[in-house]
């Protein structure tokens, strides 16, 4: 039947409800008006993710959409032929860019890319449909508000991610492997914890522990000092990585997520290097460029250390970069290493934050914050830093400032 026997107004009202037909009808989030388009409603911009990925698209098109392709580094990951994308993809650790592009009847091709690093927040159990907690341990001992980080290891994509406590849930997190929560609508006390997480086939898997929430004023306000090192062009196991070894032999708790004795890393030359104790305390360098910082750290698996301390320099004594698998112990009286000494009143607890960034600015920041009386630079703490050249400029920098 003909619509020209239809009134103007059903014929608009026809034409209203044929929209949805190309590409309007039941999206997967709000899309953007933009004609063609595709929208990415998840993962979003930088998101840091988990694998599989859970990849969700539409498109906004007068015409009929086709044919819509997932593409994970610019290889084909998922075809559909359809308007809209509900899928997931497998990634390594590391950064990716998801691109995804539909095609029309008038064969019109438009995309949409979003970058996205795999990354978990910590090292995670590897067995299939488990959660990992990353912030704490069972029976820690917290003030308010406390940090919550777990992710969960399946071969499914994760659906969400719930947050329980005392059985009763405090967070849902969805279309997601990673929870990242803060906490503090508690009562003091013991409490239990449950981070439960659920997969496309329904099943439920948990991790839980148990916590002590304490009093806020027996949680920072209870810091007299707080003593940091700047390090750069070093790992953290090269100054600390047997610390933890030391501190248990003195009694007190091994805390330090110190270096695998039986670690394993090439060389350029393909020779494997084990960590070994530095028979000097004075060593070439290591890598100080900027595109060698990313090569060390390699999207979290810091393992491009020998590697790139090989090509840095030119080096005769060791041009294939073995030194960067040499550690200091208590014997080489590496700073810090004080705070692991029987004192009374002394708690230690050692924590990283890898930053694959300039020297410069950090440099600045500290004197700013020691001028400003935030921080307190002790020299024999710092000797070697306050003599090198990149705090020499940064000092002439901020006296060229006033």
């Amino acid at each position: 039947m003909s619509c020209r026997r239809f009134s103007p107004a059903i014929r608009i009202a026809l034409f209203v409800l044929s929209l949805p037909v190309f590409g309007y009808a039941s999206s997967p989030c709000p899309l953007d008006t933009t004609n063609p388009s595709v929208t990415i409603c998840t993962p979003a911009l930088n998101d840091l993710v988990q694998s599989p990925v859970h990849v969700v698209a539409g498109t906004t098109d007068s015409n009929l959409v086709t044919t819509m392709w997932v593409y994970v580094d610019n290889q084909l990951a998922y075809k559909v032929n359809a308007s809209t994308v509900d899928t997931t993809v497998s990634m390594p650790v590391g950064h990716h860019a998801i691109s995804i592009s539909a095609i029309d009847s008038t064969k019109t091709i438009f995309r949409k890319n979003v970058p996205v690093v795999m990354q978990p927040p910590c090292a995670l159990n590897p067995a299939n449909q488990t959660v990992t907690l990353c912030s704490m341990v069972s029976g820690a001992v917290v003030s308010l508000p406390f940090h919550v980080v777990a992710a969960a290891t399946d071969s499914n994509p994760v659906t969400s991610m719930k947050l329980l406590i005392d059985g009763v849930n405090v967070v849902n997190i969805p279309n997601s492997a990673i929870l990242d929560q803060y906490v503090s609508n508690v009562s003091l006390g013991a409490h239990s914890l449950t981070i439960q997480a659920q997969d496309s086939t329904g099943t439920i898997f948990n991790n839980q522990s148990s916590i002590t929430v304490t009093a806020a004023s027996n949680g920072l306000s209870k810091l007299h000092h707080i003593v940091f090192f700047l390090q750069e062009n070093r790992s953290f196991d090269s100054y600390f990585g047997v610390l933890g070894q030391y501190k248990a032999s003195l009694g007190l708790p091994n805390d330090v997520d110190g270096l695998d004795p039986n670690t394993s890393l090439m060389t350029s030359q393909g020779q494997p290097v084990q960590p070994y104790h530095y028979r000097t305390v004075c060593t070439e360098g290591l890598s100080v460029g900027w595109g060698f910082s990313h090569q060390d750290v390699d999207y979290g698996k810091m393992d491009g250390f020998v590697k790139s301390a090989g090509v840095a320099f030119n080096s005769t004594i060791d041009p294939y970069g073995t030194r960067a698998m040499g550690y200091y112990d208590q014997s080489d009286r590496i700073v810090c290493t004080f705070l692991s000494e029987p004192h009374s009143e002394i708690s230690h607890q050692c924590r990283l934050r890898r930053e694959g960034s300039r020297s410069r600015p950090f440099s600045i920041i500290l004197i700013r914050l020691a001028s400003a009386g935030a921080i307190t630079i002790r020299a024999r703490f710092l000797e070697l830093s306050l003599r090198s050249s990149q705090f020499i400029r940064a000092i002439r920098m901020l006296r060229s400032l006033k």
